[in-house]
């Protein structure tokens, strides 16, 4: 084995209890300690002729041997190997296959990733998102999203279409949603399009075309009309706000760059339709202050 072999994790990995399936670096390490291990066993070597006449001087016999060639003298210790390799292999699969029930994982790390599963539904991943595909078939559609954020283009059919998180599980057939769900950051769904349900505590919250929903303490949920852009706006850049009122957009725009914004709150009231597009926080600030004639900063 090449101790100069190196591996590296993908930026994007995906995880498949199949064929064709990517390692992670773990993984492979485990696998080549295996490989290695069994590349360390040799066969005996033997002087047979030697040791032959040492024997016959003892019992003082004269004749004319005739050895049988030994063809599987070699295999035997080769196949001890293979043994030896074959269970090693063996117990990683078993090892790795028993350590959660699913049928797919998708990890994005530091990219946004697009997918599309085998049933149409496609999938847009925000970085750091971890996403389980627990079945996929034709009586069950469910996922877990186990953190990060997703947005949703679901294929329409009569399989109901499961999305599980922490704080409850959403189910649609067909539609167009994005769930966040990180652990330093308020818990989210913005529906798009078609009609979803959010089940949690025991109870059935219906969400409409437009509607955002947020986790406002521990079990309790409100939801809320928008019209910008907040939830979409990690793939694409583009944040959109339509006769939106200034404390809410810079409250947007606060949640958005992760900073804090300094303005007139005598303009809090006002209304602006304006789209921020591909802009960082100071640039925002710049806009959003050419708009209202007055100053914002970033703090």
């Amino acid at each position: 084995m090449d101790s100069k072999r190196t591996s590296r994790v993908p930026d994007f990995i995906v995880y498949e209890n199949g064929l064709n399936s990517p390692m992670s670096e773990r993984e492979v390490q485990d696998t080549e300690r295996v490989l290695d291990a069994a590349a360390s066993f040799t066969y005996p070597q033997s002087n047979t002729d030697q040791e032959w006449l040492k024997f016959a001087s003892k019992i003082g016999v004269t004749m004319q041997v005739t050895k049988r060639p030994r063809k599987f003298g070699m295999f035997r210790w080769v196949s001890a190997a293979v043994v030896v390799l074959t269970i090693g292999l063996g117990f990683w699969q078993y090892k790795n296959s028993t350590q959660s029930n699913y049928l797919m994982v998708l990890q994005s790390k530091s990219n946004l990733i697009q997918k599309q599963l085998p049933d149409g539904t496609e999938l847009r991943l925000n970085k750091g998102t971890v996403l389980e595909v627990k079945t996929l078939n034709e009586q069950s559609r469910v996922l877990e999203l186990k953190t990060g954020e997703v947005f949703f283009s679901v294929m329409h059919n009569d399989v109901p279409f499961k999305v599980i998180t922490d704080k409850g599980i959403v189910t649609v057939t067909g539609t167009e949603f994005d769930v966040k769900n990180n652990p330093n950051e308020v818990f989210s769904i913005y529906l798009k399009k078609g009609s979803i349900q959010f089940e949690t505590n025991n109870k059935i919250v219906s969400l409409n075309p437009g509607d955002y929903l947020q986790e406002t303490g521990i079990g309790e949920f409100t939801i809320t009309r928008i019209s910008d852009s907040r939830a979409s706006v990690w793939m694409d850049g583009n944040l959109s706000f339509d006769n939106t009122l200034v404390s809410e957009m810079v409250k947007v725009l606060e949640e958005t760059y992760k900073v804090k914004f300094k303005y007139d709150e005598s303009l809090a009231n006002e209304k602006l339709t304006i789209t921020f597009d591909g802009l960082n926080a100071e640039q925002a600030a710049e806009l959003l202050g050419k708009t209202l004639n007055s100053n914002v900063s970033v703090l």
